[in-house]
């Protein structure tokens, strides 16, 4: 594949300050290595000590991605959650079922360590959902912006998604822009489908949708140069390019067209995140 230029490129302070969290790995793979922390999604806490399994729905991690976390006396429930701002509980997302598919229907707002709010206002948080790089929405090492990591991508990669739920991927993508319309071609742009997904406020210069889907896509822009607030919005998916090791793929939509475009990007990239039923 000949990748043209691409236009979001970070810059490099950005993309040192942009993640902190690394060396994370699934339950799920035999590992012999040790880890600081298990990291509960679910309940927003870690559990410090020495680990090479986690209980329950724990990811090992050698950094904890919450910006409070737990003492190792504490152990996972549904009542000992850290309060941090945004929340990881699917319980608080609007969700809708769209053909076979039930997604959220707002962007995720829990709050991982190195996330953020667009121009660091955490009432653009409140609209529009916080921002991750590729890495942390996957929940993967810091080297998987930079480097291969599909052998770490389930079929179902959960992510920072509440337990249930997944980082969609190029495949699930496609099932929702067909549905929408059903003219579509996988791993493509899709006419006419931006219309009906996009909210029927929140869009710039009358950029607005139809919102027929009750999907309800919000334009929270990116956090790489600090633009499209209110333009354009930026989801991941769970996919990564099988020749650039750091990119990985985009559906977008704009207020100035009505289509959903698929693109590729820069894994470094700060985006929004819709996760998906399992």
């Amino acid at each position: 594949m000949n990748m043209p230029f691409i236009k979001h490129a970070l810059p490099l302070a950005a993309i040192l300050c942009i993640s902190l969290l690394s060396s994370c790995a699934n339950n799920d793979n035999e590992t012999s290595q040790t880890y600081a922390y298990c990291v509960y999604f679910d309940d927003t806490l870690c559990k410090e000590g020495t680990f090479a399994t986690c209980q329950g729905n724990g990811i090992l991690s050698n950094n904890c991605p919450y910006v409070s976390s737990s003492s190792s006396s504490v152990e996972p429930s549904s009542s000992s959650s850290v309060v941090v701002s945004g929340s990881c509980d699917i319980s608080l997302y609007k969700t809708v079922k769209i053909g076979e598919q039930t997604w959220m229907a707002e962007n995720y707002n829990c709050n991982i360590r190195g996330s953020g709010c667009y121009g660091n206002d955490p009432a653009n948080c409140d609209k529009y959902g916080r921002l991750y790089n590729w890495q942390i929405a996957m929940a993967l090492p810091y080297n998987c912006n930079s480097g291969f990591c599909s052998s770490q991508i389930g079929a179902k990669h959960r992510g920072i998604c509440p337990s249930g739920w997944h980082i969609p991927s190029d495949a699930d993508w496609n099932i929702l822009m067909k549905f929408v319309n059903p003219s579509c071609s996988d791993n493509s742009s899709c006419a006419g489908a931006g219309t009906k997904l996009k909210a029927t406020v929140g869009w710039d210069d009358d950029g607005n949708g139809q919102d027929t889907y009750k999907f309800s896509a919000l334009p929270g822009g990116d956090a790489g140069y600090l633009e499209n607030l209110g333009i354009k919005g930026f989801w991941w998916s769970a996919s990564e390019d099988d020749e650039y090791n750091n990119i990985a793929y985009i559906r977008v939509m704009s207020n100035e067209d009505e289509d959903v475009r698929y693109e590729y990007t820069g894994k470094n990239f700060s985006y929004s995140v819709r996760c998906l039923k399992d």
